[in-house]
């Protein structure tokens, strides 16, 4: 959730490509990614964030249109309601 947040605020992301980070931080779109235990990848890709003003500026709005797309209230309440039509339908037509 952090990176969303911080995506959502316009801090571009910086942090290791494990877990389920890579589903919410697009490397080269919104932030950079570290292969696992490369720290010096990972000290790179601060430095470069931190000496490149334009590039910090490119993360953080395409974060922030990100996050506004993809982590939509009303649009992914109405995603998740579409889901629940369809499963209704399905077991209401096996039901007769």
């Amino acid at each position: 959730m952090v990176f969303a947040e911080a995506q959502a605020m316009g801090v571009p992301v910086v942090s290791f490509a494990s877990g389920a980070i890579p589903e919410s931080v697009a490397h080269g779109e919104v932030g950079l990614l570290a292969a696992e235990r490369e720290w010096q990848e990972l000290a790179k890709h601060l430095l470069l964030l931190l000496e490149d003003d334009t590039l910090w500026h490119r993360f953080s709005k395409a974060g922030q249109n990100r996050v506004g797309a993809l982590f939509n209230l009303q649009k992914q309440t109405r995603v998740l309601e579409d889901i629940y039509e369809h499963v209704l339908e399905n077991f209401q037509t096996e039901i007769r």
